[in-house]
C-alpha cells in the first residue's frame, strides 16, 4: 500500500475535491491538515463547500487564490464563517438542472429528497466537475467516519460526502479517504526510525 505522501505527491498543479464528514474526529482534522499541506505545496487549487466539520480546513487554511468554495445558499456554513469569496448556486443557471440530473442518477433515495437536501447534494456535484460542469477534479480527497472510496461503500456514516464519491466514481476520478491513511509525520517518524 502506498503511503500518504506518496498518493498526494503524484498530484500537482490541479484541482482537488476536498470534502468530508461534519462529524470529523481530531485524527481526521490533523491528517486532512497535513494533507492540505502537500497539496498547496503542489499548487493544487481546493474545492470545498463551508460545511462544518472537515470542510473547515479549506475554508480557513487555503488562501482565497487557491480555492474555490461551493454554497448552497447565501451565508452556507458555520456561525462568524461568512465567506466573501463563496460561489453560491444559481438556481435558475443552465448547469443547475444538469448537476440535479447527476444527484437523481447517483442518489439512492432521490424521490425522497426534501428540497433543501437536494440542493446541499447539487453543491457536491460542483465541488466535483466544476462550476461549468465541464472541468472535473483530478481527485476527490475526504475524510468520512467509515472509510468509503466507493458508491458501494457508502453508509449512513458517509453523510453528505457520499454524493462526492459516487460522482467521482462515475466519473472515473480517484477517491482518497483520508480515515484510511496513517498519519503522514507518524510515516516520517517510522522512516527516520529505520535509518
Amino acid at each position: 500500500m502506498q503511503d500518504l505522501r506518496s498518493i498526494l505527491d503524484s498530484y500537482k498543479d490541479c484541482t482537488v475535491t476536498f470534502v468530508g464528514s461534519r462529524k470529523v474526529t481530531r485524527q481526521g482534522l490533523s491528517i486532512g491538515l497535513q494533507a492540505k499541506e502537500i497539496l498547496l505545496k503542489n499548487r493544487c487549487i481546493f474545492r470545498s463547500g463551508n460545511a462544518l466539520g472537515f470542510d473547515q480546513i479549506v475554508s480557513m487554511y487555503v488562501p482565497v487564490s487557491h480555492r474555490e468554495i461551493y454554497l448552497p445558499y447565501q451565508r452556507f456554513g458555520p456561525a462568524g464563517s461568512e465567506l466573501v469569496d463563496g460561489i453560491v448556486l444559481d438556481t435558475r443557471g443552465h448547469t443547475y438542472a444538469k448537476a440535479q440530473q447527476f444527484v437523481y442518477q447517483c442518489h439512492p433515495c432521490h424521490e425522497k429528497l426534501k428540497q433543501h437536501h437536494l440542493r446541499y447534494l447539487i453543491r457536491d456535484v460542483y465541488q466535483v466537475l466544476g462550476k461549468d460542469l465541464q472541468h472535473p477534479s483530478s481527485v476527490v480527497v475526504c475524510w468520512t467516519p467509515d472509510g468509503a472510496e466507493t458508491a458501494a461503500e457508502c453508509t449512513r456514516q458517509t453523510g453528505g460526502t457520499g454524493m462526492a464519491i459516487r460522482i467521482a466514481n462515475a466519473f472515473g476520478i480517484p477517491v482518497v479517504n483520508l480515515k484510511r491513511q496513517k498519519e503522514i509525520s507518524k510515516l516520517e517518524e517510522r522512516e527516520n526510525e529505520m535509518c
